[in-house]
C-alpha cells in the first residue's frame, strides 16, 4: 500500500518504442478485443457495468501487446483505507484520471524496460490492473465513513474491477505459455489473491505469482476491522476449502495462510515475495493499524516468510536490507542483490522453475 508521497515514484515509469505484432488469437469481451489493440503502445479499455473507482468515476485498464506468448498481469498499488481516519485522509487513488496521465507518459523502468536484454519480460504482453478503490483489489462494498460532522461514501469495488479485467484477459489471451502475476504494495495483495483464479483458469500455463513489497504484516484485529468495510470475503477462492468463506472464518486468517493454501492447491505453479527489512511504506501502514514498532514489523515479516517457506515446496522469497519500496518498478531492479545474487536473476530462475529462498538458510 503506497502513501501519496510515494505514489508518483511508483507510477512515474515510461514506455518505449514499438514491440511488434500480436501473438495471441483475438477473442471478444469488454469494449474491445485483442485484435483491436495497437501493438506499439498502451491501450486503454473501459469495461463499464459495475466497475468503478472509489469516488464513483468510471474504471478503465491498460493492455500493451507483446511479441511472445508470455503474459504479465500487474496489479497496481496506491494506498488503502478501512475506517473513518484512513478514508478521510484520502491517502489513496480514487479515480483513474491521474493514472491515465502517467500511463500515457509510458512505462520504461524495471520490469517494463523493453530495451534491456536482461529483462525477462521485455517482449511479453502486459495487462495493467489500475487501483482506485482503497481495498487492495479485494472489495465489493459501498461504505460510508465520517469526516468531522459529515459523512462520505467510498466505493470499495476492487474485486469487481479485478474480475472484469481478468474476464477480458482470459477471453482475449486464451493460451499463454507463461503467466507472471505481480503487483507492488497494495497490488501485491491483489496478485496473491487473484493468482489462484489464474492458476485454475490457465491450467496449461506456467503461472508464477510475485508479491513485491507486500508482506501483509497486520495487527491482530485488522481483518476484523477491514473486512466489514470491504466485504472482501466473496473475493476469496471458494474452490480451495481452507479459503472458502462458507467454511472458514477468514478474519482469523493471515496473508501467510493465503500464500500457503494457494501454493498447496497448485503445486506445479510458484508463489513468491520480495521485501526489504525496513520498508518505510509497509512500516507506515503497520503504524496506522496500531503496530508497535519497526523492529516488531521486521520480526513479524521474517517470521511470516519463514512460515510460508516451511509449509510449502513451491514458495520462495528474496529479502534485501534497506527501507525502499517496490523493487520491480525502478531501474534499481537490476541492481538489488543479496549475497551476490541479483533480484532480476533470481526472478528469472523462478520463471524457469527453480525455487530458491534468498538469503539462503
Amino acid at each position: 500500500m503506497v502513501p501519496r508521497s510515494l505514489r508518483l515514484g511508483y507510477l512515474a515509469l515510461a514506455l518505449n518504442a514499438a514491440c511488434g505484432g500480436n501473438s495471441f488469437p483475438a477473442g471478444s469481451a469488454g469494449s474491445r478485443s485483442a485484435a483491436d489493440l495497437r501493438p506499439d503502445k498502451w491501450n486503454e479499455l473501459s469495461l463499464g457495468g459495475d466497475t468503478r473507482c472509489a469516488n464513483g468515476d468510471p474504471y478503465a485498464f491498460w493492455v500493451h501487446p507483446g511479441t511472445t506468448k508470455n503474459l504479465v498481469i500487474d496489479f497496481m498499488g496506491g494506498g488503502a483505507c478501512w475506517n473513518d481516519a484512513t478514508c478521510a485522509a484520502g491517502d489513496f487513488s480514487q479515480d483513474v484520471d491521474g493514472l491515465r496521465t502517467i500511463v500515457d507518459m509510458g512505462y520504461t523502468k524495471g520490469i517494463y524496460d523493453r530495451v534491456r536484454k536482461d529483462n525477462p519480460f521485455a517482449q511479453d504482453w502486459y495487462v495493467l490492473v489500475p487501483y482506485c478503490t482503497g481495498d487492495i483489489h479485494w472489495g465489493n462494498a459501498e461504505a460510508t465513513y465520517k469526516r468531522g460532522d459529515s459523512t462520505f461514501t467510498i466505493q470499495h469495488k476492487g474485486a469487481v474491477n479485478a474480475r472484469a479485467v481478468l474476464d477480458w484477459t482470459e477471453k482475449n489471451v486464451p493460451d499463454p505459455a507463461r503467466v507472471f502475476v505481480t503487483g507492488c504494495s497494495a497490488g501485491a495483495y491483489g496478485a496473491a489473491l487473484w493468482s489462484s483464479r489464474l492458476m485454475k483458469h490457465y491450467g496449461n500455463a506456467s503461472v508464477v505469482q510475485f508479491g513485491d513489497s507486500g508482506a501483509g504484516i497486520i495487527t491482530i484485529d485488522f481483518f476484523r476491522k477491514s473486512f466489514p468495510s470491504w466485504k472482501a470475503e466473496a473475493a476469496f477462492p471458494g474452490f480451495i476449502d481452507a479459503l472458502d468463506p462458507a467454511k472458514v472464518d477468514l478474519r482469523e486468517k493471515s496473508l501467510a495462510d493465503l500464500y500457503i493454501e494457494v501454493a498447496k492447491a497448485f503445486p506445479d505453479n510458484r508463489m513468491s515475495q520480495f521485501n526489504r527489512t525496513e520498508d518505510k511504506s509497509q512500516l507506515l501502514h503497520f503504524a496506522r493499524m496500531g503496530g508497535a514498532s519497526s523492529a516488531d514489523w521486521t520480526r513479524q515479516m521474517l517470521a511470516s516468510v519463514q512460515r510460508i517457506d516451511d509449509a510449502t515446496e513451491n514458495f520462495a522469497s528474496f529479502t534485501a536490507r534497506g527501507d525502499g519500496h517496490c523493487g520491480t518498478l525502478e531501474d534499481d531492479f537490476y541492481d538489488i542483490e543479496v549475497g551476490g545474487t541479483r533480484l532480476v536473476d533470481w526472478l528469472r530462475r523462478s520463471l524457469d522453475g527453480k525455487v530458491e529462498t534468498i538469503p539462503k538458510r
